[in-house]
């Protein structure tokens, strides 16, 4: 808008360091040093927009101003400075591109804002005291805030698809291929966050206590508000599976939630692995979280064993018994859920149930080898009839509707 006030101004605005530049310029890094976000957006979008979109893209390692009390600093990541200012300003940029009607671009920041903020998280952790070390320029971010910001990073995708659609057809290809893989990093981040609920319910503070807090320093407790990482999430979840104070049912939404962490999670070591060897992390985990249905049962199923090897019970004594098991209902509430889910979205599953998958069935009898001494193969044999009693019951019911 040539009649706009702050274009019209041709000063230039003079720094004590020496520095200069424009006074729109001037007035939108005067907000950010200020921490008013909202009149820099909004200043900026009325009266400058194009000098506001270069001062939220502008890169990180750009020297800026940094104004504190009437005197003028110059400040650079590059440099060891710390812009503090700035990287709080990238993080607005998304409600910038919402208000422009670029819902992509819109949904990329937040995207990134969310996975930055993890991997700031898992990176650092000091080899040397395995401390939490928080990121000054990087708070940590609440799960509150991630649900938020992943919860708008879908709705701004979904308006972006009738944009997308409009491009040619070789951009489409590329936009769609970005957008489904934002999709898969937005879905996997709410299912970390709905994990988390699960997992830090009530009846698991003191597990959650145990893996939280630092021993050597309890000041490294985290809040359970705070967004955790996978590999935590999963810890505590196996610490609750096994937990026999803890309800029933708790339990076997514990298991669910450890299995849907296992599914999605990939840690930094495997980031750059083959699929088939992200698929077998997948399987590892998965086989360790369906151990710990049985250990946190262990004398129920020797007892179990014992009792089929001398014939005590009759078979349908035997198949009551074994559908009360922490193994057996968590099967069941799995194989509903997948099939749930697979008639929603049309897609087929990977089943990483104890029952559907052989190599996790394999993995799981060598890791309880040890556990029940000499009677692995009758736990083996007792385990594929709990895991058939679900297809079983499955079977019943279609035959009934």
């Amino acid at each position: 808008d040539p009649n706009s006030p702050l274009r019209s101004l041709k000063a230039i605005v003079r720094c004590q360091d020496g520095t200069s530049m424009k006074f729109p310029r001037y007035v939108l890094q005067w907000c950010a040093n200020r921490k008013r976000y909202g009149d820099l957006l909004d200043i900026g979008y009325r009266f400058c927009i194009d000098e506001l979109q270069i001062f939220l893209e502008q890169d990180e390692h750009h020297h800026i101003v940094m104004e504190e009390e009437g005197t003028v600093q110059e400040a650079s990541v590059a440099s060891g400075g710390a812009p503090a200012a700035h990287c709080r300003v990238k993080n607005v940029k998304w409600i910038h591109d919402l208000r422009r009607e670029q819902y992509d671009d819109a949904a990329s920041h937040l995207v990134t804002m969310v996975t930055s903020a993890a991997q700031s998280t898992s990176n650092t952790i000091s080899s040397d005291t395995d401390m939490v070390k928080q990121d000054p320029h990087q708070p940590q971010q609440s799960l509150e805030d991630r649900r938020f910001f992943l919860s708008m990073a879908k709705l701004a995708s979904i308006l972006a698809t009738p944009k997308e659609q409009q491009q040619s057809p070789g951009a489409n290809v590329k936009l769609l291929q970005k957008r489904h893989e934002r999709q898969q990093l937005i879905n996997d981040g709410l299912v970390l966050i709905r994990a988390q609920e699960i997992v830090t319910s009530q009846g698991g503070t003191e597990e959650v206590d145990l893996i939280l807090c630092d021993n050597k320093n309890s000041d490294a407790k985290k809040s359970a508000s705070e967004a955790l990482m996978g590999e935590t999430l999963l810890d505590i979840a196996c610490e609750r599976i096994v937990d026999s104070n803890m309800e029933f049912e708790e339990r076997i939404r514990s298991t669910l939630a450890g299995l849907a962490i296992a599914e999605i999670m990939t840690p930094r070591e495997e980031a750059d692995a083959s699929v088939s060897s992200r698929k077998r992390g997948c399987m590892e985990r998965a086989s360790f979280i369906w151990r710990q249905t049985i250990l946190g049962e262990i004398q129920t199923w020797q007892s179990l064993v014992y009792a089929n090897e001398r014939k005590e019970l009759s078979e349908d004594a035997m198949k009551q018994h074994l559908s009360e098991t922490l193994f057996v209902c968590v099967h069941r509430d799995y194989q509903s859920a997948k099939k749930q889910q697979q008639q929603a979205e049309h897609v087929v599953l990977t089943d990483i149930s104890f029952a559907g998958n052989g190599q996790i069935r394999i993995m799981v009898l060598q890791d309880l080898s040890s556990y029940i001494e000499s009677r692995s193969e009758e736990l083996g044999k007792l385990l594929q009839i709990a895991a058939g009693l679900v297809f079983q019951e499955e079977d019943d019911l279609e035959g009934i509707n």
